[in-house]
């Protein structure tokens, strides 16, 4: 059985951050069934305080950009797309920064509902790490958490799974944290909903199976299919969505338990960076 608690997550356990450009890349999988999501991908500018998140599938077409020095973060088609396809860029979220508070800000984050995992046989790259699913939550939100140069407070957040640390050019970090998180039914409606908004107006030619990957959590959340259209149409708001209680049945299978991850202060990796610092629950 695979260990998920065993995976080299950078920043942890005395391995150094990620340095600009590498990337910190993440699937989530249900332990029991080998379900898993689409991969997803985290880096930051060679130069600039600039950090992206990406489906790797799609990433060549859109992305999410925290452009940190600017102020500005958005979601959108990438420059080089839509000068390939002759069409103007599309941006399907732009907004400021919220300025951080105690050293610390959130970034956009990944929902993941369970019941949208899918098998897939093909094999996970060594680099990539595996967030297992827990059987009392019916999804995983993973996100982006920017820690300012300086900061040496920490942050905790319960119910979660370091997935690994990045350096931002001179400037924090990035922590990316996976947490387990429940929705309520009218939330699994609405996100039912949209997928079927966004199959009935895919086009019959775009690439891909236009199946789900993940929400993006926002100020508002953002849906994108696999294979998004140029046409802005094909995306749809969903509700905003927190944590509650699971409605989704518990699967009988041994798991890692339940951990608190706790990110800044004075935990040191090798490198003389920030690291995760697992505080478990066994």
């Amino acid at each position: 059985m695979f260990d998920y608690c065993a995976q080299p997550v950078t920043g942890a356990d005395g391995r150094p951050p990620a340095k600009p450009r590498e990337a910190v890349k993440f699937v989530v999988v249900d332990p029991p069934t080998g379900s898993r999501s689409a991969t997803w991908s985290v880096f930051t500018g060679r130069k600039r305080d600039d950090v992206y998140l990406l489906e790797v599938t799609t990433g060549d077409t859109w992305k999410t950009s925290h452009h940190n020095e600017g102020g500005i973060w958005r979601i959108a088609m990438t420059s080089e797309s839509a000068v390939a396809s002759g069409s103007e860029r599309a941006v399907l979220r732009e907004w400021p920064r919220t300025p951080p508070k105690d050293g610390w800000s959130d970034g956009v984050a990944v929902l993941f509902p369970c019941a949208y995992l899918r098998p897939d046989r093909s094999e996970i790259a060594p680099e990539v790490i595996r967030v297992p699913t827990l059987p009392r939550h019916s999804a995983i939100a993973v996100k982006l958490m920017f820690g300012e140069a300086g900061t040496t407070s920490y942050t905790r957040v319960d119910d979660a799974f370091g997935v690994g640390v990045l350096l931002r050019p001179g400037r924090g970090t990035v922590y990316v944290v996976a947490q387990a998180v429940g929705l309520r039914g009218w939330q699994f409606e609405s996100l039912a909903e949209m997928c079927r908004s966004v199959r009935d107006e895919r086009p019959p030619d775009a690439p891909g199976d236009g199946r789900f990957v993940g929400v993006l959590l926002a100020e508002e959340q953002q849906f994108l299919s696999t294979s998004p259209s140029p046409d802005p149409g094909v995306h749809r708001r969903a509700p905003l969505v927190g944590s509650t209680q699971r409605d989704r049945a518990a699967a009988s299978a041994r798991r890692p338990s339940p951990s608190a991850v706790e990110t800044g202060g004075d935990g040191r990796a090798r490198s003389g960076g920030p690291a995760l610092s697992l505080a478990r629950d066994d």
